[in-house]
């Protein structure tokens, strides 16, 4: 006859066996959704990206970065290039790379008066003061 203990063994054994059993099933079983839906999931992640970016192109603003060095760039676009670090200069990418604050100064109706805005807080401020390129200054006069 078992005792009382050799029974509570047997049975935590099953139940370790029956766990570990039903866990690799749940295993196997969610690896099989995740192959079956990931397409289906990052074209919904791709979408919504998608979604997010067009409702904030079309919305011009003026901004500055800033980090802790006292370095300040003064900039104007559409409101994905506030947080962005594509296509700027060296002196910027140098400037940002280790910190990036990022404020916007004003919401405006249109691109020319974004840049033209950007323009008069750069002619106030002055490049003394400001890593602002002058080729990034020459271009915004050409959309002038």
């Amino acid at each position: 006859m078992q005792s009382i203990e050799e029974k509570k063994e047997r049975k935590r054994q099953r139940q370790r066996a029956y766990y570990q059993l039903n866990k690799e099933k749940e295993r196997e079983r969610k690896n099989k959704w995740r192959e079956e839906n990931l397409e289906h999931y990052n074209q919904k992640c791709r979408e919504y990206s998608q979604k997010k970016y067009d409702e904030r192109k079309d919305i011009y603003v003026v901004y500055t970065h800033l980090n802790t060095e006292g370095s300040i760039y003064i900039g104007s676009g559409n409101l994905n290039r506030v947080k962005s670090l594509a296509n700027r200069s060296k002196n910027h990418k140098e400037a940002f790379k280790n910190e990036l604050q990022s404020r916007v100064l004003k919401v405006c109706e249109t691109r020319q008066e974004a840049l033209e805005l950007e323009q008069d807080l750069i002619d106030v401020i002055g490049l003394d003061y400001l890593i602002n390129s002058f080729n990034a200054l020459k271009r915004d006069v050409r959309h002038k």
